[in-house]
């Protein structure tokens, strides 16, 4: 995991409680990359499906999701030094 130094940790509020439900995380070495996609979705209302077939995806955030998908609300970097890992928070609406 040398080169891969971001979490991207992705969050879905729920419509009726208002509250965050993990929906999965990933690492990458792209996160530049990342940030430019997340801005991009987020500015056009580009709806994110969870893969189906991903086992890691938690499968309460996916039945919510399923069929409706969601939108970034928002996103935003948490910095820390060289030995731990940054990680960018995504929340999906």
């Amino acid at each position: 995991m040398d080169e891969e130094k971001v979490r991207i940790n992705v969050y879905y509020r729920d419509r009726e409680t208002k509250n965050l439900i993990d929906v999965c995380y990933f690492y990458t070495s792209m996160f530049s990359e990342w940030i430019r996609a997340l801005k991009f979705c987020k500015e056009f209302g580009v709806i994110i499906y969870p893969k189906d077939d991903d086992d890691r995806v938690n499968q309460e955030a996916y039945d919510k999701l399923n069929g409706i998908g969601g939108t970034i609300e928002d996103f935003w970097l948490e910095l820390g030094s060289d030995d731990s890992i940054q990680s960018i928070e995504v929340i999906l609406k």
